[in-house]
């Protein structure tokens, strides 16, 4: 059962409150994915990454922006796959983030997919993450320390603030160690790209990887929640 009280909804018991800009509008997907991403990240995926790590007195800096970016900016992006800095009383560390949301976090039988997926390649021909990185690690370049994924339903975007479902982070050089020692592991997907696809439950035995999974979860749960932007 759901019902509204002042900007927030109540979905059996569990309460998801709404964002002030209601149906925020974006000139393009790209953006809104951007958006949607950095909300997510910023202000649901950073406490529990915090958690996880028992990172204290951390500080997440974004790098990828949704307006202009400098030249600084446009070279830890574009060039190194870099979305944000950590700086924490140990250091300093590039990031690399994605997100999914609504129904491409879950398979057809309602499992989450917790999984890490790495743009292999594009229909534009451009480069990937998966070409940068794999470039940075063999050559000493720069590219993320670490690389973070999560699962939320509701898009910010549509006003909503997104409830975690998943996340994991792990060292990113165990990422691709994983891809190219256990290539047979790795599952290939394809949409508009081409995507390697790593789950969680096959990379935690050959790294250090640190993971949540919301014990509540279900699919219903997810078909509840999408019912709101009906509304």
């Amino acid at each position: 059962m759901t019902r509204k009280m002042k900007g927030v909804v109540q979905i059996n018991g569990d309460k998801v409150v709404k964002y002030p800009e209601w149906k925020k509008v974006f000139s393009n997907d790209m953006k809104r994915d951007l958006y949607d991403s950095k909300m997510a990240m910023q202000h649901i995926g950073w406490p529990k990454i915090k958690e996880l790590m028992s990172w204290k007195n951390a500080e997440l800096i974004p790098v990828e922006s949704c307006d202009k970016m400098d030249k600084l900016q446009e070279a830890l992006d574009w060039d190194s796959d870099i979305d944000y800095i950590v700086r924490n009383d140990k250091g300093q560390f590039p990031v690399a983030s994605r997100f999914q949301f609504g129904n491409t976090i879950c398979d057809e039988n309602g499992g989450l997919h917790n999984s890490f997926t790495i743009r292999k390649s594009r229909l534009s021909g451009a480069p990937t993450e998966n070409f940068k990185v794999e470039k940075a690690l063999e050559s000493g370049g720069l590219c993320p320390t670490y690389t973070v994924q999560g699962y939320v339903v509701l898009r910010p975007s549509d006003g909503w603030k997104a409830q975690l479902q998943s996340i994991a982070i792990v060292l990113t050089k165990e990422l691709y160690g994983f891809k190219k020692r256990y290539s047979s592991l790795v599952k290939e997907k394809k949409s508009d790209n081409l995507f390697d696809v790593v789950y969680w439950d096959y990379l935690k035995h050959f790294s250090g990887i640190k993971g949540y999974v919301n014990p509540n979860w279900s699919v219903q749960l997810l078909d509840r929640q999408l019912e709101l932007l009906d509304e």
